[in-house]
């Protein structure tokens, strides 16, 4: 049967550490109205049920080598938390996806990922959109200090730990936008404008009106 039919925008926030994925994340659901999903607010509630891991997940990773697959043997580990939270995400994804809902997601994907979307992609169609957020160093440093010294943030995420090493090399924590088609938006969110973002959104809405909509 040929008729039109509304597809799933998946919005991606993409970009490293403190480079503004959730502010831009949170604002641009409230005005699309699209449900806001983020690896953090799906993390936090672990933390608090199960307790706060015994290292932070990007220490695991470096001490344990580039692969995500492996076991520490400790249930605990910064890494375990964060595949479980990562695989949790995608598990809403493909919900939303199932109905032909829409939503945005807010998480620190790697290239690792890219092969789960592109998984996803071959069971059943959705159009991303990825909005890849960056700064400048100096700027990065800056923001994660303060995040660090806000005691705002769930102590889970070891920021305090984390800082030194950031500030060290704040772009060596970027990541690229995801190799899975749809549309990617850049903004440098060093000093972004109100005007800045209005663009932004005029241009997610506008892709989402010429995507919005498949011959199935």
């Amino acid at each position: 049967m040929d008729k039109k039919q509304e597809i799933s925008i998946i919005l991606i926030l993409q970009g490293g550490p403190a480079t503004g994925k959730t502010t831009l994340g949170t604002m641009i659901a409230a005005d699309l109205q699209f449900p806001y999903f983020s690896k953090d607010g799906i993390k936090e509630p672990i933390f608090d049920f199960v307790g706060c891991p015994t290292t932070p997940a990007i220490l695991d990773k470096y001490s344990n080598g580039a692969s995500f697959d492996y076991d520490t043997g400790d249930p605990l580990s910064g890494m375990k938390m964060e595949e479980a939270s990562v695989a949790i995400l995608f598990r809403l994804i493909e919900a939303h996806i199932l109905v032909g809902k829409s939503c945005v997601i807010d998480c620190t994907f790697g290239e690792v990922h890219e092969s789960a979307f592109r998984e996803l992609q071959s069971e059943c169609f959705f159009y991303p959109i990825q909005v890849y957020c960056h700064a400048d160093a100096v700027e990065l440093s800056r923001r994660y200090r303060q995040r660090a010294e806000s005691g705002e943030r769930h102590p889970g995420h070891f920021d305090h730990l984390l800082y030194e090493s950031f500030s060290r090399n704040p772009s060596g924590w970027d990541l690229p936008p995801l190799e899975i088609g749809g549309a990617v938006f850049s903004i440098d969110t060093t000093n972004s404008t109100p005007n800045d973002y209005d663009q932004l959104l005029q241009s997610i809405r506008n892709e989402i009106i010429m995507n919005s909509c498949n011959k199935r």
